[in-house]
């Protein structure tokens, strides 16, 4: 009979761990911005809506989507691509990315058209990879 009263505080233990890790952390990253999120959909739309960013779309938070990293505000800091699979252009709407300090399209070879204008938007673009 004391074994089993001996478990008792360790199953509230496992209990209340399991309670607490449910809740996110304060210090948790906020969801994507809307505008940021739209211009997101149109890359991926103009780029013929590939397998390799599939996960982009949904109700999912797009700062969990493949190839996007945000900061602490929601804000897209980070859209990289590597994939030979994809076709299309490079959207307008990358310029719709004004937080933006590192984009990189490797291996896309099968883009075609003009690198967008808009790409001059991104003032605070620190690495560039096109190719």
């Amino acid at each position: 009979m004391a074994y089993h009263h001996t478990q008792l505080p360790f199953v509230f233990f496992l209990l209340l761990i399991t309670t607490l890790s449910s809740f996110p952390s304060p210090s948790s990253s906020s969801s994507c911005h809307t505008s940021e999120r739209t211009a997101l959909l149109a890359i991926k739309s103009a780029m013929g809506d590939p397998y390799v960013i599939v996960t982009w779309g949904g109700t999912s938070d797009c700062c969990e989507w493949n190839g996007i990293t945000c900061d602490s505000a929601g804000h897209v800091t980070s859209l990289d691509i590597f994939a030979d699979v994809v076709a299309g252009t490079i959207s307008p709407a990358i310029g719709d990315l004004p937080y933006l300090t590192f984009l990189s399209f490797h291996k896309l070879t099968n883009l075609t058209g003009p690198v967008p204008s808009s790409l001059a938007k991104l003032a605070r673009l620190t690495f560039l990879r096109l190719d």
